[in-house]
């Protein structure tokens, strides 16, 4: 299969974003082993499209033609009840596949809506050539799974932190989670970026000045270093205590 870095737009189509930008993970992973000529359907009909930050990718009821996998920035599926208020599904982070609920029933129309958070990009084939390669290829179907698993650990995760009783105890194991000193958790390093603090607050499902409020309380106690949203952890051991104490507060 050629590599996902390497796929060129066909002439005289209006890509946008040059497709050799696309990065190779998660592509690469997803499409690894799928062969020649669906690597080249891929290539034909694929294409990366950015959104500007609050830019809907679809709305609850609309048709459902197209996957999205998420490259870069994070997005928020969600619910609505009508009266305008929203009601938080998940929260999309890049090599998530969205709606991944079009693989498991025959509905072709949202059952919620999806925007984007911040700027962000995707990698959008038709439902028709996803479901193909799904069903025909047993290399792209285990792909898949691994993705799916994936994905569904990440919402686990994040729902178990988002119940959490106290902010304080989300915002801490939402650092270690990141920086994957959690069990299951992938990371690298002692800085997180947090930027923009809005959306990572949001995640959480807090206020972002709740948000803010709480990362300068550990910075007081000197458990992490917030320079303009990039923090970086001083203790994780104090974090991990925070993160596990989830008593009701007095």
């Amino acid at each position: 299969m050629m590599p996902m870095r390497q796929m060129q737009p066909p002439p005289g189509r209006d890509a946008g974003t040059p497709v050799e930008a696309v990065p190779a993970d998660p592509l690469a992973a997803l499409f690894d082993g799928v062969g020649d000529e669906a690597a080249a359907r891929v290539q034909r009909e694929g294409r990366r499209r950015d959104w500007r930050r609050y830019e809907h990718l679809f709305l609850a009821g609309g048709p459902a033609d197209t996957v999205h996998i998420v490259l870069h920035g994070r997005l928020r599926d969600y619910y609505g009840d009508g009266g305008g208020n929203e009601h938080l599904r998940r929260i999309v982070t890049p090599g998530d596949i969205v709606p991944f609920c079009l693989l498991c029933h025959r509905e072709r129309s949202h059952a919620s809506s999806c925007r984007a958070l911040c700027r962000s990009t995707t990698f959008d084939l038709p439902l028709p050539l996803f479901l193909e390669l799904a069903h025909g290829h047993s290399r792209f179907a285990v792909n898949l799974a691994l993705a799916a698993a994936r994905q569904l650990e990440h919402s686990c995760r994040d729902g178990c932190l988002c119940r959490k009783r106290q902010a304080r105890a989300r915002v801490a194991g939402y650092l270690l989670s990141r920086l994957g000193r959690l069990p299951g958790c992938v990371g690298d390093g002692s800085t997180v970026d947090l930027r923009p603090l809005s959306v990572m607050a949001e995640e959480l499902g807090l206020a972002r000045e709740t948000f803010s409020r709480l990362l300068m309380e550990l910075e007081r106690q000197k458990l992490v270093r917030n320079a303009r949203g990039l923090v970086t952890v001083l203790d994780e051991a104090g974090l991990l205590a925070i993160a596990t104490d989830d008593a009701p507060l007095p």
